[in-house]
């Protein structure tokens, strides 16, 4: 085999390898995004902070791919082997899936980029506490950058409102940036390229910014000598200095609704049943959403397969010159076989009453010294020869060397981690 063919060998493998376990993930965030749009529009449904924290549990599903009732468990583990059956047999679905993780993340990185090119090139009138950029375009007004964030308003802004007006407008884009949301979006964008296939993420993406939305405007009027009309006010009056000349949205924008009506309809009653909320309250409800994620991120880590775990059996084969013609893996070989760092040792006379009874008489494999990661996933570390009635004595010692070298030892470490 080539080294361009077992380079393609190795990808696919890998592949197969992650979208299995994506496949999972994609089940089960489907399902979470099930149970948070219930929560929201029940017992969570005029809780603007317990409402947005509910996204954070999207947190968990990347690593939940893993877990071991997903191959054990004898419903979900027959669709895992037959979907790891089918990627064996038709390698382009794990190409497909590989190359759609690839695209969107991409495509994304290329938008980031684009913002912060744009965004580097805007005026900078301020840079007092954050810097303040201003662009001729007519966008809402938005914030970012992830270490270095600035907050951009459009010129019209500028000219039309009140340094009164111009303060609340930048407090809320600084609010988004004190809450962490820029890295709640970043987050957002790299789940929606792991799980690029998912309807569902694309759609509930505009109630995850809402939900963000409404956090800003409410912590902004308690922050702010506003009250939630006069608040209101300086929304409407900021949208409606953008109706005319609007030239599109830029990537990444802070929030802006497919349905700007409906959604500024939406906002406004929020904001307008404003209540002023006890930060203490708040703090006791991030800390218990901490504790929340670390159970389930321990309970994750507990219930899953490891990355890797090194293989105790021993796998036999004969090889009639063109494929393996008898192939097992028992428990029952250890009684017979075992290997130090250098030698392999067979007890000749059980060994070969085995074989005998398996009616395997050719060139004898022994592998051996593997791991394993998922049902179906893993690599042998070690072979040697063995030739039935060659060998004297009652127990034969062989040397043995490791399979890989080279090319093939770095791919062997490399899925081993992966």
């Amino acid at each position: 085999m080539s080294v361009w063919q077992r380079m393609v060998s190795f990808l696919d493998a890998c592949g197969a390898y992650l979208t299995v376990q994506l496949f999972w993930c994609l089940v089960l965030s489907t399902g979470l995004t099930g149970l948070i749009m219930i929560l929201r529009r029940t017992v969570f449904a005029g809780r603007v902070f317990a409402k947005g924290m509910l996204w954070a549990f999207y947190l968990a599903v990347p690593f939940a791919g893993r877990l071991k009732l997903l191959y054990t468990y004898e419903r979900t583990g027959s669709v895992t082997a037959w979907l790891t059956a089918c990627l064996q047999k038709c390698v382009w679905i794990s190409r497909v899936s590989v190359t759609g993780i690839l695209a969107a993340a991409v495509y994304t990185a290329v938008k980031r980029f684009r913002l912060h090119k744009m965004t580097a090139a805007m005026k900078i009138v301020s840079a007092q506490t954050v810097r303040i950029r201003v662009t001729d375009l007519h966008v809402s007004p938005f914030a970012y950058g992830l270490f270095r964030p600035s907050v951009i308003l459009p010129k019209t802004m500028l000219e039309h409102c009140s340094t009164e007006e111009l303060e609340v407008i930048v407090q809320h884009e600084q609010t988004h940036i004190r809450l962490g949301h820029l890295w709640c979006y970043l987050a957002w964008d790299l789940l929606r390229c792991l799980l690029w296939i998912s309807p569902c993420l694309a759609a509930v993406q505009r109630y995850f910014r809402a939900d963000l939305e409404d956090i800003c405007d409410k912590v902004c009027i308690q922050n702010s000598k506003k009250t939630a009309c006069e608040y209101g006010e300086i929304l409407l009056k900021s949208l409606q200095l953008l109706r005319f000349g609007q030239e599109g949205n830029l990537p990444a924008a802070t929030y802006i609704s497919q349905s700007p009506f409906a959604e500024l309809k939406r906002r406004l009653e929020c904001i307008l049943q404003f209540q002023p909320y006890q930060k203490k309250t708040c703090k006791g409800m991030l800390a218990v959403l901490a504790a929340m994620l670390a159970l389930v991120f321990a309970g994750i880590h507990h219930a899953s397969f490891a990355r890797y775990s090194e293989d105790k059996f021993v796998l036999i084969y004969e090889f009639d010159g063109t494929e393996a013609v008898f192939s097992e893996c028992s428990g029952r070989l250890h009684r017979m076989i075992s290997y130090d760092d250098r030698f392999v040792y067979v007890d000749r006379d059980a060994f070969e009453a085995y074989l005998n009874e398996k009616h395997a008489h050719g060139e004898i494999f022994i592998v051996f010294g593997g791991y394993g990661k998922l049902p179906g996933f893993g690599s042998g570390g070690y072979s040697c020869l063995y030739q039935p009635g060659s060998c004297t004595g009652r127990m034969v010692q062989i040397p043995y060397e490791k399979e890989h070298s080279g090319l093939d030892a770095w791919m062997f470490e490399l899925f081993k981690y992966l």
